[in-house]
């Protein structure tokens, strides 16, 4: 798409999941959104006039298509006050996707042209209202599988390296803007900023520089691993699991209850997929205040639900039918996790088919998957569902962590080396000129990821990902 296409447009689209649903909503951009409006929304207060509004509202009432008069709900946002700092609107009706097409052709038919995948996120990065680490954040969030993806989204879509970027660019714009100034008064030997102190900020943007490859390289590291926890309470089987699992003895098992109070962990590879295991303390909601170890323990075991990727809740089978109901709901705190119904050969057939059928009743989609490490049961189909698990997360969160590696880690690699020529420069005294000439390098690097500076191919690749209607 690039920017040469008109983004003076205004352009419409479907902005829901394709599919039939309860409500389905169509969104406008551009400068004549309320124009377009007026000719094919009617409001249920006829009195209303788009074109003397001045701050965002909502209207119920009918688009007017070839066909029919289609009933719902307009919001409107008649100023810059919106995503893309456009005048904008969302109709929001039935969900089913004919109407929602008759909606589209109807504004299309007033003027509107139909959008290209990504033109509404590109507009607000155009218009500044995003930036490109910001715009992938969009894309992550849209195709986040898992509360893991979600939460990493959400973290760069709320700042994340775009505003500490953003900090370091405006650093170095302000001692760009000194060191200018002292060339353009060089003649009446006034000094704006001195020698010592330009180094001293160009020393602490590229130390925020350093950090920030540092953090991405950190991500990277994590990708390539996936960590799995296995929790529950005392002797619900977690070890014994841990050691199927691994396939050796890398767990102590025991039938003393709290054996488990440090963190055992193993790699292995599932599949295409490594995986590392993490066997845990056992989940003890009473410990008493003498009991240090066990506390750490515990603590430990909070750390872990937020470390790992993907929890593993093992339940014991052969407990009262009570104790498992109790148990199921700790799946609530554990995030993206995997009911696991260990010690099945303690049960015949009939006792497991009721436990499942009480699992798929509490949890959609799932009844929980039976196994047992005296009889190896279940292993291999646990390990098939983590290696999905795996290959899911990857598919999303690399998404937002490796495309932004890609276009960051060259881009922060080169204003690096174009800071530290500057200090150099500095520190040699080889004139303010070759400095400032290396610390604009810098911002031109930097500016290349947060989209300050940008080229037809960056935005064809970032914004080429996304869905029509976003």
């Amino acid at each position: 798409m690039g920017v040469g296409r008109d983004h003076h447009d205004t352009i419409v689209a479907i902005a829901s999941p394709s599919g039939s649903a309860v409500r389905g909503i169509v969104r406008v951009s551009g400068p004549r959104s309320v124009e377009f409006l007026d000719h094919v929304f009617s409001p249920d207060e006829p009195a209303i006039k788009f074109d003397q509004l001045s701050e965002p509202a909502s209207f119920s009432g009918c688009l007017i298509s070839d066909t029919a008069r289609i009933p719902g709900q307009l919001l409107l946002w008649p100023t810059r006050k919106s995503y893309t700092r456009q005048p904008s609107a969302e109709f929001h009706t039935i969900g089913s996707r004919p109407i929602l097409e008759s909606v589209v052709k109807a504004i299309c038919n007033a003027g509107a042209r139909p959008a290209e995948p990504g033109e509404f996120t590109m507009r607000a990065f155009l218009s500044g209202r995003i930036d490109l680490t910001q715009a992938e954040a969009i894309l992550a969030l849209i195709d986040s599988k898992n509360r893991k993806q979600l939460d990493t989204a959400i973290d760069q879509l709320a700042g994340g390296i775009g505003k500490q970027l953003t900090d370091v660019r405006s650093e170095l714009v302000a001692a760009l803007a000194e060191l200018e100034a002292g060339l353009d008064f060089v003649e009446e030997d006034i000094e704006f900023i001195s020698n010592d102190a330009m180094i001293g900020k160009l020393k602490a943007a590229l130390n925020s520089l350093s950090g920030l490859r540092s953090q991405l390289a950190s991500r990277d590291r994590k990708s390539n691993s996936f960590k799995v926890s296995l929790f529950g309470l005392p002797n619900a089987g977690k070890s014994s699991l841990f050691n199927r699992l691994v396939g050796r003895d890398a767990a102590i098992v025991s039938s003393t209850q709290g054996t488990t109070t440090d963190r055992v962990t193993a790699t292995c590879r599932f599949g295409d997929q490594t995986v590392e295991l993490a066997d845990t303390a056992g989940l003890e909601s009473d410990i008493k205040s003498d009991s240090s170890i066990r506390a750490a323990a515990q603590q430990h075991r909070v750390e872990e639900i937020e470390r790992c990727d993907l929890s593993l809740l093992c339940v014991s089978m052969a407990q009262p039918r009570s104790e498992i109901i109790t148990q199921l709901e700790q799946v609530k705190e554990l995030g993206e996790a995997v009911i696991v119904l260990t010690q099945s050969d303690l049960l015949d057939s009939a006792q497991i088919g009721s436990l499942k059928y009480l699992v798929s009743l509490r949890f959609e989609n799932t009844d929980g998957v039976v196994t047992s490490s005296v009889e190896n049961r279940g292993t291999d189909t646990l390990k098939k569902i983590i290696e999905q698990k795996a290959v899911d997360t990857q598919t999303g969160e690399s998404a937002i962590v490796g495309s932004t590696m890609l276009r960051t880690g060259q881009s922060l690699t080169e204003a690096s080396a174009s800071i530290e020529s500057a200090i150099e420069a500095a520190t040699l005294g080889l004139g303010d000129e070759i400095v400032a000439s290396e610390v604009r390098s810098a911002l031109d690097s930097i500016g290349l990821i947060v989209g300050t500076i940008y080229t037809d191919d960056i935005l064809d690749v970032v914004f080429g990902q996304f869905c029509i209607g976003k």
